[in-house]
């Protein structure tokens, strides 16, 4: 089962809500898998960023999709899931990531 901006769209705000529920994430009211693929969209609110910069990701083979025709992809939301985490800055961390302020 593939969900679709349609799906989300009454539920839209400009931060990503996206829940863990025991295998599934709840973003927009809507329940989806880990294991479902799902359109670039929701992959987009998923991951907290565009469209077109899933795209791009993807074609610097940072980002796994699924391509079923030439203009139809799909991801995996384990694979966007992971991607997230594997960005995440521990707290001790920020102090040499972020620049400091002069």
């Amino acid at each position: 089962m593939t969900h679709t901006k349609q799906n989300l769209k009454k539920h839209q705000t400009n931060q990503p809500q996206v829940e863990d529920y025991e295998g599934c994430i709840n973003i927009g009211g809507c329940d989806i898998g880990f294991d479902e693929l799902v359109s670039p969209q929701v992959a987009a609110k998923i991951a907290g960023l565009s469209p077109r910069s899933l795209r791009r990701l993807v074609s610097q083979g940072e980002l796994a999709v699924y391509r079923y025709a030439p203009n139809s992809m799909r991801y995996l939301v384990r694979d966007l899931l992971e991607w997230t985490e594997e960005r995440r800055i521990e707290p001790e961390e920020r102090i040499h990531v972020l620049p400091t302020s002069t």
